[in-house]
């Protein structure tokens, strides 16, 4: 038996989408239907005017509350290079984890002093080449990686301003950084303190993906200011910048979580979205993110740092969408509605696998949603799934899906 929880329909208004008299969606000017005519399909489409004001709100908003600011787009997160070319003309640096997203950020002309190198298991030719290029900062994420940079610092007879990737007891973990509670991420810091060509700058976390209240950045900055008081103390290392990572969600775009991914993949039961009200507002994040490293800093005696953000959904996600063509129409087993697109989650959309993300069908905007359709990809896979069961108008072949919120990793998995 499969399962389809109810809610409210949600109108293509909440995602600033007009319909005009043909019945059609338009989006940043664009009649949509028009553009996949005229380009084909899979189409990503990026709203410019809806991504400049976003790097525009994000950096005004934080520099209310926190005003030593400074913002690094993640190339991860969606490297198309006219995306990031918009961006850092507005004047976002470069967040990068691979030898192929710095040589990106250098060819596109990101002042090196306006790059951050992240990432495990870094090249020793990437390491080199972010060396000789003098960039912001290098957060260094292991022992091996510490005696490259120390090795490759005197071989270029350079001073090399670091910082170190930290794993607090909250949010991602894994095989990132150094423990933050059971003395690691210390001896890291006394080891750099012992290094000339090294100097330590900074300490950089990164706790999640599309977090949808600021309450686990305001935890984490408590036991790094914590921690930065140690280092203080015993070694006399007062630390110029803290780098939060990103993760700052959007609304509309839901993570599922374990529960909810079994009962999504098991009875095709989709979780409760309601755009508008499943996060609080950008303001909310800023201020609480603001004051939790202000009061530690005071707290703990501490000069305010430079607070370094990471944003890439937060800037990106909203500002594009994916358009898709309808082919073949077929009923499948159990009586289950299958529609064909000419993409899925196997070559185009792979975060709808973990993530739920709106649709409307293009050229019926103002047709209501009737019939439950298992939505797929034509990868000759069964896991080619882009919504397990997604209501929608009647169905013809030819019709255009529009994906809400692909600005972020749609394109990086592609």
């Amino acid at each position: 038996m499969r399962l389809q929880r109810k809610s409210p329909i949600p109108a293509p208004a909440l995602w600033n989408l007009e319909i005009n008299p043909q019945g059609h969606l338009v989006w940043g000017g664009c009649d949509v239907v028009e553009l996949a005519k005229k380009y084909g399909t899979p189409l990503h489409v990026v709203d410019e005017d809806q991504l400049r004001h976003n790097y525009r709100a994000f950096i005004r908003t934080f520099k209310r509350f926190y005003p030593n600011v400074e913002v690094f787009y993640s190339y991860k997160t969606n490297c198309v290079a006219g995306i990031l070319k918009i961006l850092h003309e507005e004047g976002a640096g470069a967040e990068v984890i691979s030898p192929y997203e710095l040589r990106l950020a250098l060819q596109l002309g990101t002042p090196p002093a306006k790059i951050v190198y992240n990432g495990v298991n870094k090249s020793a030719e990437s390491l080199s080449l972010a060396v000789r290029q003098g960039i912001r900062t290098i957060h260094i994420d292991s022992w091996g990686e510490l005696r490259q940079l120390k090795a490759l610092a005197k071989e270029f007879g350079r001073t090399v301003g670091v910082g170190v990737r930290v794993r607090p007891s909250a949010g991602w973990r894994g095989q990132f950084g150094f423990d933050l509670g059971n003395g690691e991420a210390l001896q890291a810091y006394v080891t750099l303190s012992q290094r000339d060509p090294l100097r330590p700058e900074g300490i950089h976390f990164h706790i999640g993906s599309n977090i949808k209240t600021p309450d686990l950045y305001v935890r984490t900055l408590r036991e790094v200011c914590r921690f930065l008081k140690g280092l203080k103390d015993r070694l006399g290392l007062e630390l110029t910048y803290v780098d939060i990572g990103g993760g700052i969600g959007i609304p509309g775009v839901k993570t599922f979580t374990l529960f909810e991914r079994g009962l999504y993949y098991l009875w095709d039961r989709i979780p409760k979205v309601q755009r508008g009200s499943d996060q609080p507002p950008l303001e909310t994040f800023a201020r609480e993110i603001g004051n939790a490293l202000l009061q530690g800093c005071e707290s703990y005696r501490l000069s305010s740092p430079t607070l370094l953000l990471e944003p890439g959904r937060a800037l990106s996600g909203d500002a594009q969408i994916l358009l898709l063509t309808v082919g073949s129409l077929k009923q499948g087993s159990g009586g289950r509605k299958l529609a064909i697109t000419d993409g899925g989650s196997a070559n185009i959309a792979f975060p709808t696998s973990f993530e739920y993300h709106e649709a409307f069908v293009a050229n019926k905007a103002r047709m209501q949603p009737e019939i439950t359709y298992r939505v797929t990809g034509q990868v000759c896979t069964p896991s080619d799934i882009l919504y397990r069961s997604k209501k929608l108008p009647p169905l013809e072949e030819g019709d255009i899906l529009a994906v809400m919120d692909t600005g972020a990793y749609f394109t990086s998995y592609a």
